[in-house]
């Protein structure tokens, strides 16, 4: 089931795979955390870190792709209920409430879970989409919450 506990799973891998592979070295610190994660009692950050093994490079990583696929989610979601498809929303809520969890993005996978209940459950687009000003106002802040973490953007090759 979800979430993986880490170090169950950790312990299993290392029973079946020996290596003698010195261990890696400590990821890089996180910078601290910002005055609005501390006191933003919808955030779990710490528990975060911990289901990904206390792997800030990978959390920071997370944080990147999370801001690339679920920052416009809102707009998607809103245009897929008013052309009726209510699997695609479904689909993306999903996607948002997972990775709002593994962010620790506590309140944004409240709201994100409602929604797809929602949907789920047979409500019609329009009740749906009444959801979607909270959820919008949980996406802001947690991409607000989360921005220290984000890495700088990447120079693209040139030919």
């Amino acid at each position: 089931g979800k979430p993986i506990d880490p170090q169950i799973l950790v312990a299993t891998i290392l029973h079946h795979c020996r290596s003698a592979a010195p261990p890696a070295p400590p990821p890089p610190a996180l910078p601290p955390a910002p005055p609005s994660a501390a006191a933003a009692p919808s955030f779990t950050l710490e528990l975060a870190l911990e289901r990904l093994g206390d792997d800030h490079s990978l959390f920071a990583t997370l944080v990147s792709m999370f801001k690339v696929h679920h920052g416009g989610v809102i707009e998607l979601v809103r245009a897929q209920l008013q052309q009726k498809d209510c699997e695609g929303a479904i689909r993306e809520l999903h996607m948002l409430r997972g990775a709002a969890a593994t962010l620790g993005a506590a309140a944004l996978t409240r709201v994100a879970a409602d929604a797809e209940a929602a949907l789920r459950g047979g409500s019609a687009p329009s009740a749906v989409a009444a959801l979607l000003v909270p959820l919008q106002a949980r996406l802001d802040e947690a991409l607000q919450v989360l921005s220290p973490w984000e890495l700088p953007p990447q120079p693209t090759p040139s030919p």
